[in-house]
């Protein structure tokens, strides 16, 4: 990935922006009524800075998302907001896939079955 992708304002500005896009969506928005937006989008940029790094995160995806009642569709929307997000802030169309995939691929500690 390219320096500008890991560039803490510019994942801080996709991070803002997805979270704009998951509240206003009809569908997503109850799983976050009540929540700590804010403290969310902190952890969310730590998690993608951490996957854009090839490192690893302190959350427990499992754990976390437990009980919540997360969909497949959900998360594909999900998943759809965050590439909306990065594309809308500059990120080239090669990065938002590969993110993209990175997240896709952690369906299985999200989604329950």
């Amino acid at each position: 990935m390219s320096a500008q992708t890991g560039s803490p304002s510019l994942l801080d500005t996709a991070v803002e922006r997805f979270y704009a896009l998951v509240v206003a969506d009809p569908q997503l928005a109850p799983w976050f009524t009540g929540v700590d937006v804010d403290r969310l989008r902190r952890h969310q940029a730590e998690f993608l800075g951490a996957a854009l790094d090839g490192g690893s995160t302190r959350f427990d995806l499992r754990r976390t998302h437990a009980g919540l009642g997360i969909d497949d569709a959900a998360y594909d929307r999900l998943v759809a907001h965050l590439a909306a997000a990065l594309a809308e802030v500059g990120v080239d169309e090669g990065h938002v896939r590969e993110l993209a995939a990175l997240v896709d691929g952690l369906r299985d500690q999200v989604v329950e079955a």
